[in-house]
């Protein structure tokens, strides 16, 4: 402490790394009799003490309320952010539970055994006519409309080829050929001459090559019979051969229509000349061929097909399959979400 120019008193405090929030304010007393107060009169010495005390209380009391005040603000936010959190937290209970309520009232209406619907109908429509015969089919493209299985129609083509010299079985197991003659590709048909470049090349049949020659003569049949009856032209094919066979066997015989459609097949060939025994093995190679029937279709050949028109099964799968689709998806979609929302989760 000193002793200021005026005659005032100066003390100085220092203090080392005060705290957060340390109160600086402080209380200093000293002797009365440290000091002579004799030469002032008692009116001054009122004043001067009126004076001095005024000063020193304002300034303590306008400390003293802003470090209240400060207290105060930050007591104030604190509690008005426990407030806000609270009010949030009942809100977000209340809506929760009237979302609740609600599914609750409105699943019934979802349910699947409380629908009350008819189940839809797909009518299908094609072009055939009753009673139209498509009497241009090529006799392997019969077999396939007759719906002889596919290997058993292979196994009578190669069978006639072997008949006739162009062709030699190696082995059954698997089917492995060699060429014996080359025909004459212009006197075969299309099936004939793609069965016998696929032989030739490697002397075995791949899935690819199989699978080319069935979508051939399925979209050959397409293109044929597409407006045709069904049954009317299954039956005039089976008429021909039965003719065919009352003509040429006057004998009678037990064949089934399978072996007649091959011997048919083979005797009315323009280009064949053996032949055959009415009751030899027309298709021994029939087992060996080797046929994915997961790739293939087997049975009869269906004509809804039409070709080259706007009216094709891709489209009509399609169609039928996004709006079904899309009525599954809605219904179970709100079927699901009224059960999670009840359920008590998202």
């Amino acid at each position: 402490y000193r002793r200021t120019d005026d005659g005032r008193l100066m003390v100085l405090f220092h203090k080392d790394d005060p705290g957060i929030r340390f109160n600086m304010r402080t209380q200093f007393y000293m002797p009365g009799d440290w000091f002579d107060l004799t030469n002032l009169s008692n009116h001054n010495a009122n004043e001067t003490h009126k004076s001095s005390g005024s000063d020193n209380y304002e300034y303590e009391k306008i400390y003293e309320v802003d470090s209240n005040q400060y207290d105060n603000d930050q007591e104030l936010i604190f509690i008005a952010g426990i407030i806000i959190v609270l009010l949030l937290g009942v809100l977000f209970i209340i809506a929760k539970h009237k979302s609740a309520v609600k599914a609750h009232k409105t699943l019934d209406e979802i349910r699947w055994d409380n629908l009350d619907w008819t189940p839809p109908t797909i009518t299908l429509s094609n072009f055939r006519k009753p009673g139209k015969v498509c009497k241009d089919l090529s006799p392997i493209e019969a077999a396939f409309y007759l719906g002889m299985p596919i290997n058993r129609i292979l196994s009578g083509i190669i069978e006639s080829m072997v008949e006739e010299g162009f062709l030699k079985i190696i082995s059954t197991n698997p089917l492995t050929a060699q060429v014996e003659r080359t025909p004459d590709i212009n006197k075969l048909d299309e099936y004939e001459s793609r069965l016998y470049y696929s032989l030739a090349d490697d002397g075995k049949f791949s899935q690819y090559e199989l699978e080319t020659l069935m979508n051939m003569a399925v979209k050959n049949i397409q293109k044929k019979a597409w407006d045709a009856d069904i049954e009317a032209t299954k039956k005039y094919y089976r008429d021909t051969i039965d003719d065919w066979f009352s003509e040429n066997y006057k004998e009678e015989d037990s064949a089934n229509d399978d072996r007649r459609w091959h011997i048919w097949y083979h005797h009315t060939h323009s280009y064949f000349l053996f032949r055959y025994p009415l009751f030899s093995d027309h298709y021994i190679y029939e087992s060996a061929i080797p046929l994915e029937t997961d790739h293939l279709v087997q049975g009869g050949i269906s004509t809804d097909f039409i070709p080259d028109i706007n009216v094709c099964h891709d489209a009509c799968h399609s169609a039928c399959h996004s709006a079904c689709h899309s009525a599954c998806h809605s219904a179970c979609h709100s079927a699901c979400h009224s059960a999670c929302v009840s359920g008590g989760s998202h």
